[in-house]
This record gives structure tokens, sequence and C-alpha cells, in this order.
């Protein structure tokens, strides 16, 4: 699979809080459900876009988004365990389609 890693655009935020969601609740990370307060952190995309650097990995061939991360510098608010000179990545998931795919592996480099 051919994947693209671009940061996110503004008609891809709500996609994006929504596949961040779904798969933190399918992996069990929101503890109150649906409803578990954090859900509706994850679906602010436009927030983190604005505070930090939000990517996705987009199929090659259609665009469509497979997953995203959130890449935040110090100072930011989404940065909060790293200090001068560091950073730090969270929402950092992969929807159905990209998984097993290796989509996570462009953000990480040969390994």
């Amino acid at each position: 699979m051919d994947i693209t890693i671009r940061p996110v655009r503004q008609a891809e935020f709500e996609t994006v809080g929504e596949l961040v969601a779904e798969v933190y609740l399918a992996e069990g990370l929101l503890h109150g459900g649906a409803h578990d307060p954090y859900a509706a952190e994850l679906r602010k995309v436009a927030h983190r876009a604005e505070h930090a650097e939000v990517l996705v990995a987009a199929d090659g061939v259609d665009g469509a988004v497979l997953g995203a991360v959130t890449f935040a510098a110090h100072g930011s608010p989404y940065a909060e365990l790293a200090g001068p000179g560091r950073a730090s990545s969270g929402c950092w998931r992969c929807g159905p389609r990209g998984a097993g795919a290796a989509s996570g592996r462009p953000w990480c480099g040969p390994v």
C-alpha cells in the first residue's frame, strides 16, 4: 500500500476526530464508553491543529485517511510531558483500513 504522511486538511477534521475516538473506544481506552468525556477531546482536531501539528497517514491512491498523530512541541497545551527542546506525540491511532497495512511505518522511519 502506498502511504503518504501529510498535515491534516481542514475538511478532514471531523473524519480524523471520529477515527481516533472510535479506535480509542475499540481498544478499551475510553473507560466511560462512547460517552467518556475524553472522546469529546479526541474529536477536537481543529483545536489540536491550531496548537500542535496533526499529521495523517493517507492512502496514496485515493487519499483516504488511514491514521493520525499529533506532534506537539514544548509550550503547546498538547505537550504535557515535553520539556524545553523536546516534543511529544499523542492520539497516534490507525483505523481499521490502515491496520496491518504498515501505515505507521512511515512515521517511524527505517527500523
